[in-house]
């Protein structure tokens, strides 16, 4: 999702403000402008101003994340930084790897071994050891 400069929230499939016809990229590039100072919350404080540069540095190194509240001038109110033009920053961030790609062959394996256990202890117990 992206907010344009009319303030309308347009989802990530558009590449064109609904409301008002602006081209998502150019939107993004002047949100992005190091000339826009902007402010973030961590824990209880409030940090900045710092530049988007800045912010790219701080989502790398792990400081703050996409959940971050952030602030900049003639913004209502504090938004996490996932629904701000910031977010293309964060793209860098490597995600959880999905549920579906996680090999299942080892729990298969350990879900096994119990019952080939138990099968060569009962052919132990009938040879006569």
């Amino acid at each position: 999702m992206w907010r344009c400069n009319c303030g309308r929230e347009n989802t990530d499939i558009g590449n064109f403000c609904i409301a008002c016809g602006a081209a998502k990229n150019d939107v993004i590039s002047a949100q992005i402008s190091e000339d826009v100072q902007w402010y973030y919350y961590k824990g209880s404080d409030r940090c900045g101003p710092v530049t988007a540069s800045e912010i790219a540095d701080l989502l790398r190194i792990e400081e703050i994340d996409r959940k971050t509240l952030v602030w900049k001038s003639g913004m209502t109110d504090w938004i996490p930084l996932n629904q701000t033009a910031l977010n293309t920053l964060a793209t860098d961030v490597v995600p959880p790897i999905p549920m579906q790609a996680v090999s299942d062959k080892y729990a298969w394996a350990l879900a096994t071994v119990p019952f080939l256990c138990d099968f060569f202890l009962s052919r132990l117990n009938i040879v006569g050891m």
